[in-house]
C-alpha cells in the first residue's frame, strides 16, 4: 500500500564561507538536499524506478555596516542564484520535501541596531 507520509530526503546539508573585514561582510552558502523515491508514482505506475532527483543551490549574501559605531547595515541578497528549478515529481511537479519552486529571489535589507 501507498506511503501516507511526505518523501523524506536522507541527507539534508548546508555549507557556508564566510567573509568580513572592517565594515564589510560576505557569504555563500550552498544547500544540498538528496533525491527521494517518487511515492505517487510508485502508487500510480507500480514501478520503483520514479525518482525525484537531488536538488543543490547557492545563495549569496553582502553586507556593509555604516554610521557611528556601525550602528546602521544595509544587506544585498540572492536566494538560488542559479535560478535552479525544483526537480520534477509526478503528481504535484515538485516535492516541498526536496525542493521550493520560488527560483531566484534577491532581497535588500536594512538593520539598524539602538
Amino acid at each position: 500500500s501507498p506511503s501516507t507520509a511526505a518523501a523524506a530526503p536522507k541527507y539534508r546539508n548546508l555549507s557556508s564561507i564566510d567573509w568580513s573585514l572592517g565594515p564589510h561582510f560576505a557569504s555563500a552558502t550552498v544547500r544540498y538536499v538528496s533525491g527521494v523515491m517518487d511515492d505517487y508514482a510508485i502508487a500510480v505506475t507500480a514501478s520503483t524506478s520514479a525518482r525525484v532527483k537531488s536538488w543543490t543551490v547557492l545563495d549569496l549574501q553582502y553586507a556593509y555596516a555604516f554610521g557611528k559605531d556601525e550602528r546602521y547595515r544595509v544587506t544585498l541578497g540572492a536566494i538560488n542564484v542559479f535560478d535552479r528549478a525544483p526537480s520534477s515529481a509526478k503528481y504535484t511537479g515538485y516535492l516541498s520535501s526536496v525542493a521550493d519552486p520560488f527560483g531566484r529571489q534577491s532581497y535588500v535589507r536594512l538593520d539598524a541596531r539602538f
